[in-house]
């Protein structure tokens, strides 16, 4: 079984790519990136997704400071994935 989630490179320098598994009836996609205390500090994605199933989306990083963030992957209103990313 595939995780829901897949993120690569990590740690990463500039654009970090997700491998996340769409459902099939998501209306909306929704990819928040979070600092260590749980705050939203960046949406980095929200869309109707363009395909369901597996599907790669690569989001620009650079503008972040060095450090450890959370990334979590929301279709519709449910939560499909969480990874932690480290930022060079």
């Amino acid at each position: 079984n595939q995780p829901a989630l897949e993120v690569f490179p990590n740690p990463v320098q500039d654009r970090v790519s997700l491998l996340v598994d769409i459902p099939p009836d998501c209306k909306q996609l929704q990819i928040q990136l979070l600092d260590l205390t749980g705050q939203v500090i960046k949406i980095a994605y929200q869309d109707k997704p363009k395909r369901t199933g597996s599907a790669e989306i690569s989001i620009d990083i650079l503008a972040l400071p060095t450090g450890l963030y959370y990334l979590q992957v929301f279709a519709d209103d449910q939560q499909l994935g969480q990874s932690k990313i480290v930022v060079e």
